[in-house]
């Protein structure tokens, strides 16, 4: 199976971020969650259903379908990944595009003095923790002393505590 993943590279001022599939990035600014990457998953991004469809893709409950096989067995969540050769090569697919790609969409944004720090994070996560409840839940744990490791480790944890069935990473990137 394929993987999702989102980059986060500090250039001088600049955040330059990318993702593919339902990883994400949320810079805190301000004490405000500022989202910086697009969701590649038709439940939640209705413009990559359109260019599924768009490309002859087969869509089964808003899950990206195999296109040789049936896609209520043979689906899943992401549109983008890296991977997933079974959606993605010709051998497997009968030479039918299934609308699985490895584009990342990039943002650069100027970091300010406002900017305090990003988390990394895959579905696993955001499907139970909105972006401002882990930029709070972060920032009352930074206000308290603890390193980067120590509170990625707590937002896996609250995840799996708040009900997370699905894999969960979580990475804390400081700013200052």
């Amino acid at each position: 199976a394929g993987s999702t993943l989102a980059i986060a590279l500090i250039v001088g001022t600049e955040l330059v971020v990318a993702n593919v599939g339902d990883s994400e990035v949320v810079l805190n600014r301000n004490g405000s969650a500022v989202i910086l990457t697009t969701i590649h998953n038709m439940r939640k991004n209705e413009s990559e259903e359109e260019r599924v469809r768009a490309c002859g893709g087969r869509i089964h409950h808003k899950r990206l379908g195999h296109p040789r096989y049936n896609p209520a067995f043979f689906s899943i969540a992401v549109t983008r990944s890296i991977g997933d050769l079974f959606f993605k090569t010709g051998k497997f697919t009968d030479g039918k595009d299934s609308g699985l790609i490895a584009d990342a969409d990039t943002r650069k944004v100027t970091l300010t003095t406002d900017d305090k720090f990003v988390i990394i994070g895959c579905d696993g996560l955001w499907d139970v923790m909105s972006y401002q409840q882990a930029i709070d839940f972060t920032e009352a744990r930074l206000q308290e002393g603890k390193s980067c490791q120590s509170i990625s480790e707590e937002l896996v944890n609250e995840a799996l505590n708040m009900g997370s069935t699905d894999n969960i990473t979580a990475l804390l990137i400081t700013l200052k």
